[in-house]
């Protein structure tokens, strides 16, 4: 279940580490390589006038910034996507 917590332990550790790497955030995966979520945001793109989103069945916590998005736009899809795929979109 998606449970939020109160602890950000996790959070910070992975920005920290982005941080060291000289990156602004982290992107984390699941055990099939699917794109998550990041260390402090949520993930989405948009492409071709429509804003996408990480599948809903994958294990992320969705953000009030996503459902704001979701509810104000026109065209909103939902995909299963790994890095390599989120590059230069």
């Amino acid at each position: 279940p998606k449970v939020k917590s109160l602890s950000y332990l996790d959070q910070l550790t992975l920005f920290t580490y982005a941080e060291e790497q000289g990156c602004d955030e982290i992107l984390t995966v699941n055990r099939e390589g699917y794109v998550l979520e990041g260390a402090f945001s949520n993930v989405f793109f948009e492409e071709n006038d429509t804003l996408y989103f990480m599948d809903p069945s994958l294990p992320y916590y969705e953000g009030l910034t996503q459902e704001r998005l979701i509810q104000s736009s026109k065209k909103v899809d939902f995909v299963k996507i790994t890095p390599d795929e989120l590059k230069g979109k």
